[in-house]
């Protein structure tokens, strides 16, 4: 017998329990939880709601939450046989701890995921309060998301309560009802409609916060819930894997992350055709699918905590059982071996915690231990004989006459792919087919995006964020200036926290006053030990190591640093995952995706000789075009600008066509010989959106998009960034690529490039930039400008918010910049991190022209593949992501300077000619400064701005990009974009 089958037989157990979790802060969604809250509704006048008895309000939630018969289902089987209580305890007391059984594993995970910013004592907290009117939900990085009061959520009307009740009472009442006999796709479906993607639970706990205060408002009910059921859930299945009750769980409760890796981007990149692509990356999904289901359901060890394009981490019980970890990493590696993948996953285990910051070096050891791919396995559907597949290179395709084609399961991919795309047409406007993404030129680009993330998850980046500032903790509450002479500033705390320290005067300490722990506490040691050396993330600072100044220094950092929850680095993943999910949504809106670009031409042809099952590729009155059968129609699948002429739209296009009445020469990929087919009719339908996802992960966000729109598409992602991260963007670098290629460009080539893109972004370290000028916005809505100037010599403008959605509200919580400069520890909002590489960081609202400040920069890159060998170079020139706007508005200055073609071409010789010839520098920029002058007719601040873009490459690369690879002119009509 195994030891993961008590946790089968205990599926209900396990399961119903998560649920529960995911329950237990319902009452939270809800206006009056909200105005419970506000500082600006008096106390007589707040609302009478208690959100933990939110099931009072429903007749069927009320009788469910008394029902007895749910102790059946926790109660689990022997030895696993404790208190189990009614529903209704789990809602009301999860904030406590004085439950027994299952409900104090509930209190204990609750009281780990919710962090320890909540000790704040009521009394010198208030200011932090939100009020009625500006009661606002903001992402992990401080931009405001949504005014819950005066924009309320569905589910806070009355209706929208009801429904949601509904189906609360549903789901309780169908596992109440059937649990006995549920099996694994019962149990697998209940969770995807509850709380997968577009879950009805998840929308309406995402829709409220947990915590209402700022800066904790970052937070939603749906990040605390989630994190703290699954955290229960793994401690269950420890007590049923170790035979302990769960009293003996929770008393130190801690758990283990299992991760399980898999090298996609091998996988993804071996492709040739776009059907290669999106047929192994299905693959790779049902693998994932398949992991999911089997440790949140089939085994249920845990839930997902947080996934990437090449692994899937889940919570997992603090067992160190080979034979369960045995057992669940050959199943996992039987799930490859069953879906034909051709490579091994990586299955590995944390060490012990009670945090997810070991989650960041587990992710590091897995996806080390995939770089280089292995197969453990014999490999599936190889051929007797043969050459080597072309794309996954391991097997024999069974034809020893033609290295081209593909194996039998490559096949199957590359056609399965576009039978499923069949099936879907009616209810996606999505394409597969590169024809429809390519652009007029036949052009396509492959976007490459990702969020350096690393230090936001593994928590080092919370060391840069306050829970409260020091300055305005003090001018907020006046009773603080009886107790202690602080001087308003970091200094003056910091000097009564080490009189105390020093004097070892607990009683009359200031910190009762910053955190409500602090009087519980035994002693200084005990509460340095629990504050500090149990949070610090750096380094492993100890009470007996240090002198009293340290000791006070890492108190101050620790008592008012924003501290990385479990919970809260969920939403630095949820945040930067909702960015790249609305980026691809708004991609879709590009008014540039109208029209011809969003249509499809159903033909009627005078042949029945064609494959309908085949995609044929050819010309109709020698424009190129694509057809296949969809439907019972033969429809187009390419880009109706290659057939339309200028000014006309797909009506137009349809009837010329209908009456032409032209030839189509086109044939299959399996044809040797071209078909003659005529057209009869045409007729317009509504189509396909140019573009095809290809991975959407934090660290991966890749779309094929028309070569066309690329520098667009770049520039609007680039703008969401700016506004939405903009007080953190020193430390949330995002980086951009974009490879152009001729549509029929082999994709393991273009998939290339990416990756080496991708892993050149991931190099990058941290630069020392110069503050040139720093002044506030004119309007006065709290947004500094900066003007920084970078290594390579140019200048940057920065604008950083250092305001909240609440017009009233400052924020002193997000925009620090890790400072060095002059009288730092002068400055009102300033703070010192302590321990190895310590530094002071500066409130953006202090910084000072002569500052230099430290940033890890978003960087860009671009390249052109006119050859699949230019893929090796890919990655090796990186330009900053401000160059995204630089290059465009240079093109912009050459665009309205009444240039010709042939003078920027002529211009442009003599430069290049003397910046590859000529050594000396003084007359390379005189030839330079003489050509813009007397070819080009610049001067003034013009003249300054291309001659600097000359010098350090920029003009090179505007040229490049958009005369060479987007084929745009200065004059005349033609391929010209206005």
């Amino acid at each position: 017998m195994s030891r993961l089958d008590c946790l089968r037989d205990n599926r209900s157990l396990l399961i119903t329990s998560e649920i529960i979790g995911w329950l237990h802060m319902l009452g939270k969604v809800h206006p009056d939880f909200l105005r419970g809250q506000c500082k600006d509704i008096p106390g007589n006048k707040k609302p009478e709601y208690k959100y933990e008895e939110f099931y009072k309000q429903d007749d069927q939630l009320k009788e469910l939450a008394d029902d007895k018969a749910f102790k059946n289902i926790l109660m689990g089987s022997k030895p696993f046989n404790s208190h189990a209580p009614k529903l209704a305890s789990f809602f009301k007391k999860h904030r406590k701890k004085d439950g027994d059984g299952l409900l104090y594993l509930l209190q204990e995970a609750h009281g780990i995921v919710s962090g320890v910013e909540k000790n704040l004592p009521k009394d010198t907290s208030g200011y932090l309060r939100q009020s009625s009117v500006n009661m606002w939900m903001t992402n992990a990085f401080g931009c405001g998301v949504r005014n819950l009061l005066v924009h309320q959520p569905d589910f806070y009307s009355t209706q929208g309560r009801e429904e949601l009740y509904e189906k609360v009472a549903q789901l309780l009442k169908t596992i109440l009802s059937n649990y006995a006999t549920m099996d694994v796709e019962s149990w697998f479906q209940i969770r995807r409609q509850t709380i997968g993607e577009g879950g009805w639970l998840k929308k309406a706990l995402s829709s409220s916060l947990a915590e209402t205060r700022l800066p904790n408002n970052d937070v939603t009910v749906w990040d605390q819930s989630y994190v703290a059921a699954a955290l229960m859930k793994s401690g269950i299945a420890m007590g049923l894997l170790t035979h302990q009750l769960p009293d003996d769980v929770s008393r130190e409760m801690k758990w283990s992350i299992l991760g399980v890796g898999l090298n996609t981007q091998h996988l993804i990149g071996r492709g040739i055709k776009i059907g290669d692509v999106l047929g192994i990356k299905d693959v790779v999904e049902k693998f994932f699918m398949a992991v999911q289901r089997l440790l949140e359901v089939e085994r249920p060890v845990g839930a997902l905590l947080y996934c990437d394009v090449n692994g899937a981490y889940f919570s997992y019980p603090d067992v160190d059982y080979a034979e369960v970890k045995n057992e669940l990493k050959e199943r996992i590696k039987n799930f490859a071996h069953d879906l034909d993948l051709e490579i091994t996953p990586v299955v590995k285990i944390s060490e012990s915690t009670r945090s997810l910051i070991p989650m960041v070096q587990l992710m590091r050891n897995t996806v080390k231990d995939t770089l280089v791919p292995v197969r453990e396995v014999q490999i599936n559907g190889t051929a007797p004989d043969g050459n080597v597949c072309p794309v996954c290179s391991v097997r024999l395709n069974g034809n020893e006459n033609n290295k081209d084609v593909v194996c039998d399961i490559c096949r199957v991919r590359r056609s399965g792919r576009g039978e499923k795309w069949k099936e879907d047409i009616a209810k996606s406007h999505g394409t597969i087919w590169l024809e429809e993404v390519a652009d007029r030129h036949g052009r396509v680009a492959l976007l490459v995006t990702s969020f350096d993330l690393r230090h936001w998850l593994d928590g080092r980046n919370s060391d840069s964020l306050r829970a409260q500032s020091i300055w305005e903790w003090i001018h907020n509450n006046a009773a603080i200036k009886k107790v202690a002479n602080t001087n308003g500033t970091e200094s003056g705390l910091r000097r009564e926290i080490q009189q105390c320290l020093e004097k070892s005067e607990k009683n009359d300490c200031i910190i009762k006053h910053i955190h409500d722990g602090f009087k519980h506490a035994t002693s200084f040691e005990s509460f340095f030990a629990s504050i500090v050396e149990d949070r610090a993330i750096k380094d492993m600072p100890n009470w007996f190591n240090l002198a009293d100044d340290d000791r006070t220094n890492w108190l101050l950092h620790q008592l008012f640093k924003k501290h990385p929850s479990p919970a809260r680095i969920r939403r630095f993943w949820e945040t930067t995952q909702t960015f790249f999910d609305q980026s691809l949504d708004e991609i879709k809106k590009l008014p540039a995706f109208e029209g011809l670009r969003s249509t499809r031409l159903i033909l009627t042809l005078k042949t029945n000789e064609l494959d309908k099952s085949k995609v044929y590729d050819g010309t109709l009155n020698g424009a190129s075009i694509s057809i296949c059968h969809i439907n019972s129609q033969w429809v187009t699948i390419s880009n109706l600008q290659w057939l339309a002429r200028e000014n006309e739209d797909a009506t137009t296009l349809a009837h010329r066509l209908t009456e032409e009445k032209g030839n189509l020469s086109i044939r299959s990929e399996d044809d040797r010989e071209w078909r003659e087919v005529t057209l009869s009719a045409a007729l317009p339908t509504e189509g396909n959106i140019p573009i095809i996802p290809i991975t959407r992960t934090p660290d991966r966000f890749w779309v094929l998009i028309p070569a066309e729109q690329a520098m667009e598409i770049a520039q609007q992602i680039k703008a969401k960034y700016e506004a939405e991260m903009s007080k953190v963007r020193d430390r949330l670098p995002l980086h951009m690529g974009l490879t152009f290629f001729p549509r029929k460009t082999p994709l393991f080539a273009v998939m290339e490039a990416g990756h080496r893109m991708t892993k050149a972004f991931g190099s990058q370290k941290e630069e020392k930039w110069q503050v040139l000028a720093a002044n506030d916005a004119s309007n006065g809505n709290r947004v500094r400008h900066l003007t920084l100037g970078r290594p390579d010599g140019r200048k940057v403008c920065w604008h950083i918010s250092y305001g909240f959605a609440d017009p009233n509200k400052t924020d002193y919580f997000y925009p620090y910049f890790k400072t060095e400069g002059k009288a730092l520890e002068e400055r009102a909002h300033t703070f010192a991190v302590p321990g190895k590489g310590s530094h002071q960081r500066v409130h953006v609202s202090e910084l000072e022209a002569g500052d230099t400040v430290t940033i890890h920069p978003s960087r860009f890159s671009f390249i052109f593949l006119d050859t699949t060998a230019r893929r090796f170079e890919a990655g090796e020139s990186l330009r900053y992501l401000e160059d995204v706007d630089a290059l465009s508005n240079l093109w912009y200055i050459l665009r309205n300077h009444e240039l010709t073609d042939t003078a920027l071409r002529n211009g442009w010789a003599i430069i290049e000619k003397a910046l590859n010839d000529w050594g000396d520098e003084d007359a390379r920029r005189q030839l330079v400064e003489t050509t813009l002058k007397v070819q080009w007719k610049f001067n003034g601040v013009q003249l300054e701005e291309m001659k600097q873009a000359v010098l350090d490459g920029l003009l090179k690369d505007c040229l490049e990009l958009h005369l060479k690879i987007l084929k745009k002119r200065l004059g005349g009509t033609g391929d010209e974009q206005k």
